[in-house]
């Protein structure tokens, strides 16, 4: 970042305005206080998840294409539990275990686990997935610590001859409740083209640019759409501002 870049931190945009000529007015609350900046050019780079919910007032309103594609996607949810042990009590030359339950319905609450240990130098580490509907369930009805002690109950049914102690830290990621990402990443849907979802996502408003993983080309959900989409805005920027 250039010495000379402002950054604003800690500054919530809620209103995109592209209603003046070759401007664009951004209004965004900073520390309580309602402000504004106008812009030659703006870039949007929020989740598609912020963008479905209607964080962000656009004015004028984004065109149809544009608001039927962020309709109609999907931004999926998916949370991890991270642990940290000094010592690890299940086998480090596998990267997933997986648990088998009883029933259906419980099948898939944190009961698949990746396991990085030997991927990181052997620190043991083990991190329990959930997705979907399920993993906003089980966040809304439960607080980190309840979400561990179910974890925890997985793990010991897995290893009924180890000694499962309580992590000596832990994470749990709550995505889904983060106003500033509203889910995980954005997925494919049966009887949608993405293509066409994404082409109309990141077609540029005016002077207002769109990048972000849901408006990749094909691999929605990954650091490569998110990157390339970054680098495409980028190019964009400067052709408009050159050509202020």
């Amino acid at each position: 970042v250039h010495e000379d870049t402002k950054i604003a931190l800690g500054a919530k945009v809620t209103k995109i305005d592209r209603s003046l000529p070759g401007k664009v007015i951004v209004s965004y609350i900073q520390d309580g206080a309602f402000k504004q900046v106008t812009t030659d050019t703006t870039a949007v780079t929020v989740p598609l998840g912020v963008l479905k919910h209607g964080d962000i007032e656009f004015y004028p309103p984004l065109n149809a294409a544009k608001q039927a594609a962020i309709d109609g996607m999907y931004f999926g949810n998916l949370e991890k539990i991270s642990m940290h042990w000094d010592e690890a009590f299940w086998p480090t030359d596998l990267e997933w275990l997986g648990m088998m339950t009883p029933k259906l319905s419980t099948t898939g609450i944190y009961t698949g686990f990746l396991n990085p240990t030997a991927l990181n130098g052997g620190t043991p580490i083990m991190v329990g997935w959930i997705a979907g509907d399920d993993a906003r369930a089980v966040l809304n009805a439960n607080d980190d610590e309840g979400i561990l002690s179910n974890e925890l109950a997985n793990l010991r049914s897995m290893f009924p001859s180890m000694t499962v102690p309580r992590p000596k830290m832990f994470r749990v990621s709550r995505w889904c409740q983060d106003e500033f990402a509203r889910g995980s990443y954005t997925v494919k849907q049966a009887k949608r083209s993405f293509k066409a979802d994404a082409a109309a996502l990141q077609a540029s408003e005016g002077r207002v640019f769109f990048a972000g993983e849901a408006t990749g080309s094909g691999y929605p959900g990954t650091t490569e759409a998110a990157y390339s989409s970054g680098t495409r805005v980028a190019m964009s920027l400067e052709m408009a501002i050159k050509c202020v």
